[in-house]
């Protein structure tokens, strides 16, 4: 019998329902709470390689999901359930590849199986198969590629299809300059035809002459220098944000939490502090006042959590906030972003909002959607250089529809010098588990914990704005 670990977070709704899988199967396993043991969870980095929670590990192996080409957050959710359904007996590895892997912001590509033996109930057809592959259409019209190997052909082909093809070409051209030639299936040495077989992707990277490369920085971006050097980044974790930045409730009308609420699934999660800022048009006509007085009372109820004075300001056509000059003054943070006409001068407005001296976060800087609307055309250069001239943070918004800051952009205002905080724009209990979106986004981007505004405690945060 496989020796089964659950891996659980505050943040991870998977595990409940894993849980329940493996009781339903009366299959014994042992749960260890990662929020109780951050050291603990960098060993289980080290061990895995992944830098994301893995809800089950089987025989040291962790158990994921894919789907095809949705946002993240929702791939993750539909394809963890069709696969912990090929891996019922807890006998077989199921694995994540591809894109879904890498954390991009859209997913697409395939899922690997170790012996799927039965057809899940959410496929709707085996569209092909044989002795290694199969592909799958779920009931939600979804294509799902699974690929069958053994033990030690593991980490070649998890890496294969794992890198974005820039990565990989490289990876391979820098092997046959040596006399190796790399593919799904190992590493061979050309002059003798011997075929080096890995388990694990880090057995392959140690093999090549790298250090193990995060799935996130595998984009041909100076990775595999860093990684020959030894210099790759530290990535920042989940777990090393300490409070919440851009959130609302109740008092914004699409929000679906009360104060306290937020409040206390912040804390549950970890935080020491969540800044409120609920939309500035939600909060006139002395609202924003009749606000700072439940705030007021939460915190006397949730000491030491804090909750904090804040407010997402509109950037209006001129690039003024739609905010008065007294009211920003008495305000803990304030976040400023567009919302309408991203066609109007969006470059110039955010500019003039950067340079406001109570404005201290531009969230969601280009206003994309991702499936529904494009960003606006944003210099992102000119407004990288005056957020670091100023002193302003250029957010990283979790929502599974944005992720904006981009990748690219994020590490571009990192490099600049510009601190990132990483805020899941929450708008009900649940969305603050976001958090995991960002940070993945975050690492895409290069970014360490040093990198990340609000892994710091307020009382820093709070000089850093003075």
């Amino acid at each position: 019998m496989a020796t089964i670990l659950i891996y659980t977070t505050t943040w991870c709704g998977h595990c409940e329902r894993a849980k329940a899988l493996l009781d339903a199967k009366g299959l014994a396993y042992e749960e260890i709470d990662l929020d109780d043991d951050p050291a603990f969870r960098a060993t289980l980095l080290e061990r895995t390689g992944r830098w994301t929670v893995p809800q089950i590990l089987v025989d040291g192996r962790p158990i994921g999901g894919y789907t095809e080409l949705w946002c993240l957050e929702r791939a993750g959710r539909h394809s963890a359930g069709i696969l912990w359904r090929f891996d019922e007996r807890a006998e077989e590895r199921v694995e994540q590849e591809g894109q879904h892997q890498e954390r991009r912001d859209q997913a697409r590509g395939a899922a690997r199986a170790q012996q799927p033996r039965e057809r899940a109930a959410a496929v709707l057809e085996v569209a092909a198969h044989g002795d290694t592959k199969a592909t799958v259409v779920t009931k939600q019209g979804l294509r799902l590629d699974l690929r069958v190997v053994p033990p030690e052909d593991y980490g070649s082909l998890l890496q294969h299809f794992t890198g974005s093809k820039d990565h990989n070409v490289a990876l391979r051209e820098e092997a046959q300059r040596r006399g190796l030639s790399v593919s799904e299936y190992g590493v061979t040495a050309v002059e003798t035809g011997e075929v080096h077989r890995f388990e694990s992707e880090a057995e392959l990277y140690r093999f090549l002459g790298y250090t193990f490369i995060p799935p996130e920085l595998r984009e041909n971006g100076g990775e595999l220098r860093a990684a020959r050097d030894g210099g790759l980044p530290a990535l920042v974790e989940p777990g090393d944000l300490v409070g919440e930045l851009h959130c609302h409730s109740t008092w914004s009308s699409d929000g679906k939490g009360s104060i306290e609420e937020m409040a206390r699934e912040a804390k549950r999660r970890g935080y020491r502090f969540l800044a409120l800022t609920d939309h500035s048009h939600y909060l006139r006509e002395g609202r924003m006042e009749a606000q700072w007085e439940e705030i007021a009372a939460v915190n006397e109820r949730m000491k030491p959590f804090r909750v904090l004075r804040g407010v997402e300001a509109n950037i209006r056509a001129d690039g003024s906030v739609d905010v008065a000059e007294e009211v920003l003054a008495e305000l803990d943070w304030v976040v400023a972003s567009l919302h309408a006409a991203f066609d109007r001068s969006p470059t110039e407005r955010i500019l003039a909002a950067i340079d406001h001296p109570h404005v201290d976060c531009i969230g969601h800087l280009t206003g994309r959607k991702l499936n529904k609307r494009p960003g606006a055309d944003i210099d992102v250069e000119r407004v990288v250089a005056r957020a670091a001239e100023t002193g302003t943070a250029l957010e990283i918004n979790s929502q599974p529809d944005r992720l904006d800051l981009r990748d690219v952009h994020a590490r571009l205002a990192a490099e600049a010098g510009v601190l990132v905080p990483v805020n899941t724009d929450a708008h009900s209990t649940r969305a603050l588990g976001y958090r995991d979106l960002g940070v993945a986004q975050a690492r895409r981007g290069w970014l360490t914990k040093e990198n990340v505004l609000n892994t710091r405690p307020w009382r820093e945060i709070a000089k850093l704005r003075a």
